[in-house]
This record gives C-alpha cells, structure tokens and sequence, in this order.
C-alpha cells in the first residue's frame, strides 16, 4: 500500500529593529589643478572626521571608501564658472542605529553631504534571525497539518520531508530582507523577515 501523506505550507516572520547603521558622507572641491582639487578635498574631509570626533565618535568608526578627481569636461553638465578639476572623497561612519541623527548633524554642519544612510546586522544576529524565521515557519506548516488530519479524521505521524520555498524561483526571502538596504528614515524601523518552508507528514488512520 502506498505511504499516505499530507503536503503543507508553512510561513513564518519575525521583527528586529537594525542594530547598526553606516552613514556615507561626501565632501568635494575644486582646483585649478588635479593636485589643487585633491588638497581642497582631503582638508573638508578632516574637517568633517574633527567634527564627528568632537561629537563622540571614534577614528575605528571611519572608512574612506573612495577619492576620484576629474577634470571638467568629463563631469556632467559643470556649471560656466567651476574650476577645471574636482574632487569627491566618500566617507563612512559606521555607528548604532539609535546614534544616526547625533552623528547626521555634525557631519552636515562641517558642510558633507549625506549620500545614504544603511542598515546592516553581523554573522551572528543574521544566523539568529534567520533560524528564528524558519522556525517559526516549521512549526506554522505542523499546525496546518494537524488542523487538516483532524478535519479528514486521520492521525499525523511523523515528518517525511521538508525545504524551504522561494517563491517564483527568486532568492530567499529570509536573505532578500537581511541584505543591506537603504532608508529614507533618519532613525531606521523594525524590519520584518519572512520564511516559507514546504513539509510533508505520514497520516495513519486512527
């Protein structure tokens, strides 16, 4: 006699709110040579690291991720009176999500502009959430189960099989909400993580 068996969906969510965030500054200028630009550009960034450090960040908190200089004519659409050659350096201040706006005023006081405030979570809280997720997803296809069997007035037996879903083939949707991602919100909220797992179970008559 062929195995009897139920197939089921199970979804599963949970809320955390981001425990770090990076704020990417910008500062620029100009010069009438590369070199120019490039000393105009390294002065507004020291200004800017001496203003947040004066307002309780730490050097172990900064990362220059990119300097460019370009001359005029490769810059989109330069105004008549800008000077041949301009600079960008971005900086990055990684801090807690709560510090966002103490760290936002002093870093646009020293005249930076804020490119994008991110979200990120470490190794180990990314493994927590997404255990917790599918956890919770697991136990969510169980209970739609045993509401099945008892409503056909069989008995659920024991787990057969179980994987976890992506929906029309595209990436996990516990990872897709664990990626970095950027927000127009000064002091960013909760985010929900979603999982979905497919399970199956033996059924017995009672």
């Amino acid at each position: 006699m062929a195995e009897r068996s139920i197939t089921v969906l199970g979804d599963g969510s949970v809320q955390f709110r981001p425990e770090r965030s990076e704020i990417r500054f910008q500062t620029s200028g100009g010069g009438d040579l590369p070199t120019d630009a490039y000393q105009t550009v390294a002065d507004r960034t020291m200004a800017l690291r001496q203003s947040l450090l004066d307002h309780g960040c730490d050097r172990s908190q900064f990362e220059t991720i990119e300097c460019t200089v370009k001359h005029r004519s490769n810059q989109f659409d330069p105004a008549p009176d800008d000077l041949p050659y301009c600079a960008k350096e971005t900086l990055v201040l990684c801090c807690r999500s709560e510090k966002v706006r103490d760290r936002l005023v002093p870093g646009l006081e020293a005249g930076a502009d804020v490119l994008e405030i991110q979200t990120a979570l470490s190794d180990e809280r990314r493994s927590e959430l997404r255990s917790a997720a599918l956890t919770r997803a697991t136990s969510d296809a169980r209970e739609h189960a045993e509401a099945i069997a008892d409503a056909e007035g069989v008995e659920l037996g024991d787990l057969i099989e179980i994987s976890e879903r992506s929906p029309d083939g595209m990436q996990s949707l516990v990872d897709e909400a664990l990626e970095y991602s950027a927000t127009d919100n000064i002091v960013p909220g909760p985010v929900e993580i979603n999982a979905r797992v497919t399970a199956s179970y033996e059924i017995t008559e009672p």
